[in-house]
């Protein structure tokens, strides 16, 4: 994953550095280090990034980016009341869950 996917990425969800990397539990710097083509993403990140990218094509379904993101951090019942975003930074299979839930949503099962 280059450094303008990772911002096309970040610029999706209309967020600052400082706010992705919170969502990514990464430091600021790292963030910036990516962006700026100084390091590449860890394997680990490179598909936690990915969840993102593929989480972002749901925001129409909620409306805006600020909806997505406030949706993914409430505790919800359906996921044991974790938040979908410990999900997607967690497992592949975690992440499937969040994804199979958004498709079923949107009918696509």
């Amino acid at each position: 994953m280059d450094s303008s996917q990772v911002k096309k990425i970040r610029k999706s969800f209309d967020i600052s550095q400082q706010d992705f990397a919170n969502l990514l539990e990464v430091a600021i710097r790292t963030v910036s280090r990516w962006e700026n083509k100084e390091v590449d993403p860890s394997q680990i990140d490179t598909r936690r990034l990915k969840r993102f990218k593929r989480f972002a094509s749901f925001i129409p379904m909620f409306g805006t980016p600020e909806d997505a993101l406030f949706w993914a951090s409430l505790p919800l019942p359906e996921f044991g009341q974790l938040r979908p975003r410990d999900l997607l930074i967690g497992t592949d299979y975690a992440a499937s869950l969040i994804f199979k839930h958004l498709d079923e949503k949107l009918g696509k099962s």
